[in-house]
């Protein structure tokens, strides 16, 4: 007798997997899959002859051949209970399919159907027997029906369905049982003797399954313990003070290929339910995912939490500890808070800080990833866990890894290596066929490349609304305080009121920004209308709250509140620069060196000996236990705990100097991704200062491309830059200022494509929002660069995709799938075009290269002669409509012959030329890749040593 096996412990995604696996097993290799999402009805398709094949001993189809279009459905019961009960559910999923496919609402209708499903029924002639649901299935095809308008359209059967069959759970038992390869790769359907004979097969005397297990799963309870927390030392507690992450998480909003998404982790849980088989993979998406977003969006948080969801569900029968299975309990209960259900795939998690990978592992030498993820299992274990032991429990399986903060990776040699191991791993882990998933988290900003595209998919997370801005609101304070519900009421009444306030409504668009407004709030700080007076109000109010107590600090920071304040400005930047120039990505500080830099300042201002002493002492303990903005580290450091509060103080320095001394320092980090986020916290301030403060910052904005060396022909940074100050509303009370800013931001309608399309079309989006001028503006100039060819009409409709920019559609002649598209071609997914001829960026300038180089000096020529060996590896392919389409991604491309090329005039002008005879209609993308390639170099160029301040 077959096992029963528990079909129902497989998510719906995953039994839609294994129903295909098994249709492919007996069917043929004929089965075309189709992947999860809108099919029309279809997991799985068959055309041609099926003759039954018999399992165990027993038939798994009618008694008689089909022939014909077959289609395969899945239906999966959540809570099978009794033959009779599973009937009545069945039936009703077989008639709302027929209904379906009798309305006409699939393109197709199939000569035949079969429906894969573990509903339990009864071999007997009896209630919830399977001769009942036969006999009701002929009738429902021989049911005469009505369309829409109650004109009769005969029978399913006359108008071609004429057989359906059920694969009812008995069947699924002999099949799934007959079938070890199919079983073993759904891990809900393994047994703990499954699991611990697999290890044993796969390298017989080489690891003891019986110690292995045990052994991580001992780790998952460690780590559970002791991961389980999260601190808000942001929010002003003392440094011991922690909440438990599964009572302070909430979910996030996201966008998948521009689609709004609810709920981040139920995404993220759904995809990992999938199996993550090269063997069972059929879905066009890739397997494993990227998270991005901006500061302040959570991304560490939910990647901590679904650590602990993992793990919580891969122990729950195994837990033997009080404390470890009240935690799982209450992780549970988390889960049904924020309305998500729990993971059905039993992943084995691993949580990563990717920077200390990369710090570990270097540009070369140092360990592999392999060697370094058992080296991070070993610390929370009683035994040493090797390599190859890791390598087979993965094999064995599913593991779930998480790569918290690629964007932490700041040197470019880092995360060249980052990458290649990553990818390295992906490689083994398809070639032993593993359930492996990997999952990145990265910030959006500043980082224009996608993360290895092929394989990894990219969810973007979203801007909170209003009513889940407040819907945090509630719920984070609530956790913070706890035990003082009056303060609690009078904070959420005032976050409500000022949450009424349009200035201050577009400030709370992430979990950190609202998290500091309920501090200004429960504090008498002013109402911040921008982000940077959002960060510095949360300081000040912080400053002020420490300086009103009745403690012995409290003279301290009455008579030093200036010093305070700029040596956290002075340590901001100079951290600021050390994750620049090294590979920290948590910049630390010694105490020896903030002891030196306060003595240094206060004897600046010829302080005595005395004074010196003591202050420089006092100025450790109250950074670090009383603002809690500056973290004590173990060693003897010190760095901030929140990476906008370090950018925050970095840029308030750099623009605290005289007015050429900020304009150098502004133009010099204007194009770094690094330094972005601190810039915009710098504009923020001058946009607070005099007119002339004010109208220096927009000249900088107007003239960055033509400051240096920088290749504003090839890569522009300008329209951008302006982008994130109106998206910061930095000008939105200055109606000449804001115009200003747009026309900067137009500018990247004439090319090449933005870097960030979407930041431009939100700031455009809000420029239109507040004015019907600046709306009506907006939109002619969209309108103008549509009507035109190539690039320029690419990057109108890209534009379109991403933003709406007042009342109605822009108009022109277009359709959705023609935005769609533009905005596809830079996913590095290929749609699926059946003769494609790919060309290189190099074959298409050829041609223009070796007419012109003759015309300029011989080492010139040379050094782009050089760069074409670059241009060779960036590919695209020539689509039916005779377009190029990027197959390759650029941003991650290293090209060191064409980042010489840009630095010299006379070559770069060459290069120049070679691109610009490209057809303007067909082959601009090629040029567009270059941009990619040159800005991804250009701009993570160091110019910490450069800028002045961090003295």
């Amino acid at each position: 007798m077959a096992t029963d096996w528990a079909f129902e412990e497989l998510g719906t995604r995953a039994f839609e997997q294994l129903s295909v696996a098994l249709a492919v097993a007996l069917l043929g290799p004929g089965v075309e899959v189709y992947g999860s999402g809108t099919d029309g009805g279809r997991e799985a398709t068959y055309t041609g002859a099926i003759e039954w094949p018999a399992v165990a001993g027993g038939a798994v189809g009618p008694d008689e051949a089909w022939t014909g279009y077959t289609v395969v459905q899945a239906k999966q019961c959540e809570r099978p209970t009794s033959p009779s009960r599973d009937l009545a559910w069945l039936k009703g999923q077989v008639r709302g399919e027929l209904d379906t496919w009798a309305s006409g609402e699939r393109s197709k209708l199939p000569d035949n159907l079969l429906f894969v499903t573990n509903a339990r029924l009864s071999a007997k002639d009896v209630t919830g027997g399977i001769d009942e649901i036969k006999n009701y299935i002929s009738s429902q095809l021989d049911r005469d029906r009505v369309d829409g308008e109650g004109r009769p359209v005969g029978t399913l059967r006359r108008r071609g369905l004429a057989k359906v069959h059920v694969w009812h759970r008995d069947m699924l038992n002999a099949i799934v049982s007959a079938n070890s390869s199919i079983r073993d790769a759904f891990p809900a359907l393994l047994t703990v003797g499954d699991l611990l004979s697999r290890l044993t097969t796969l390298h017989p005397g080489k690891i003891d399954p019986q110690q292995l297990a045990p052994l991580l799963v001992d780790h998952a309870q460690s780590t559970l313990r002791n991961e389980q927390w999260l601190r808000f030392d942001e929010a002003g507690d003392t440094p011991e003070s922690r909440h438990q992450i599964d009572k302070a998480i909430v979910d996030l909003p996201a966008k998948c290929d521009g689609q709004r998404i609810p709920s981040l982790i139920s995404e993220i849980v759904n995809r990992a339910d999938l199996v993550a088989r090269k063997t069972v993979w059929q879905s066009t998406r890739p397997r494993h995912l990227v998270i991005t977003g901006a500061p302040g969006n959570g991304k560490s948080t939910v990647a901590k939490y679904l650590t602990q969801v993992y793990r919580a569900n891969f122990i729950r029968r195994e837990a033997n500890q009080d404390s470890i299975i009240d935690l799982i309990e209450r992780t549970e209960k988390s889960l049904e808070r924020i309305r998500v259900s729990g993971p059905k795939n039993p992943r084995w998690a691993l949580r990563v800080d990717l920077a200390d990978m990369a710090n570990d592992m270097g540009p070369s030498g140092g360990p592999n990833i392999k060697r370094w993820l058992s080296d991070l299992v070993t610390r929370s274990t009683e035994l040493s866990v090797e390599p190859a032991s890791l390598s087979d429990w993965m094999q064995a399986w599913p593991t779930l890894l998480i790569f918290d903060g690629y964007d932490e990776v700041t040197m470019p040699q880092h995360r060249h290596r980052v990458v290649d191991e990553i990818t390295g791993l992906l490689e083994w882990s398809d070639a032993k066929d593993a359930d492996l998933m990997i999952v990145i988290t990265t910030r959006r900003t500043g980082y224009t490349e996608r993360f290895i595209p092929d394989e990894f998919d990219q969810i973007d997370l979203d801007e909170l609304t209003a009513s889940e801005a407040a819907e945090y609101a509630s719920h984070i304070t609530s956790q913070r305080l706890d035990g003082d519900q009056n303060h609690r009421l009078r904070i959420l009444e005032r976050f409500d009121e000022a949450a009424k306030n349009a200035a201050v409504e577009r400030l709370l668009r992430t979990p950190l920004q609202v998290l500091i407004m309920t501090i200004i709030l429960g504090g008498s700080g002013d109402l911040p209308t921008t982000r940077y007076q959002l960060f510095w109000n949360y300081f000040d109010t912080v400053f002020k709250r420490e300086a009103n107590k009745s403690t012995a600090n409290r003279s301290f920071f009455r008579d030093h509140r200036s010093a305070i304040v700029e040596l956290h400005q002075i340590v901001g930047l100079i951290l600021q620069i050390r994750c620049e120039e090294t590979d920290e990505s948590v910049a630390k500080m010694p105490r020896s060196e903030l002891f030196d830099i306060a003595q240094r300042y206060m004897r600046e201002d010829e302080h005595d000996e005395t004074t010196v002493a003591a202050f420089s002492e006092r100025i450790f303990d109250v950074a670090t236990q009383r603002l809690v903005l500056l973290t004590a580290d173990q060693n003897d450091t010190v760095s901030f705990d929140v990476r906008s509060l370090q950018e925050l103080m970095a840029g308030t320095r750099l623009v605290g100097g005289a007015d050429e001394q900020t304009r150098v320092n502004l133009e010099m980090t204007a194009l770094s991704p690094h330094w972005r986020n601190t810039w915009l916290f710098a504009a923020g301030k001058m946009a607070n200062d005099s007119r002339p403060r004010r109208q220096m910052l927009l000249e900088i904005v107007e003239t960055c491309d033509d400051i240096g060396n920088w290749p504003a022909w090839l890569c522009p940074t300008g329209p951008e830059l302006a982008a994130n100050l109106l998206e910061d509303g930095l000008a939105a009370d200055r109606p000449k200022d804001q115009k200003r800013l747009i026309e900067v931001v137009l500018r990247c309608l004439q090319g090449p494509l933005p870097l960030e399309p979407r930041s431009v079309a939100s700031a455009l989006q809000l420029a239109a929002a507040r004015s019907q001028i600046d709306s009506q503006h907006i939109r002619n100039a969209i309108r103008k660069a549509l009507g035109a060819t190539g690039e320029r009409s690419a990057i109108a409709k890209v534009l379109m995709k991403y933003g709406q920019y007042g009342l109605g559609p822009i108009p022109g002649a277009y359709t959705e799938k023609d935005l769609q598209r533009a905005v596809e071609m830079w996913t590095v997914r290929l749609p699926k075009f059946l003769d494609l001829q790919e060309v290189s960026v190099a074959e298409l300038i050829r041609p223009t290269f070796d007419e012109l180089a003759p015309a300029i000096e011989p080492a010139e020529a040379q050094l782009v002669e050089r760069a074409m060996e670059d241009l060779e590896a960036l590919k695209l392919c020539r689509t039916r409509e005779g377009d190029l389409w990027p197959i390759v991604d650029a941003g991650t491309r290293v090209a060191p012959s064409l980042d010489e090329v840009l630095d010299s005039s006379e070559a770069s002008d060459l290069l120049r030329v070679c691109l610009g005879s490209l057809g303007p209609s067909e082959d601009w993308a090629a040029s567009a890749v270059v941009t990619r390639v040159a800005a991804a170099m250009r701009s993570r160029r160091a110019v910490g040593a450069l800028l002045s301040g961090a003295e």
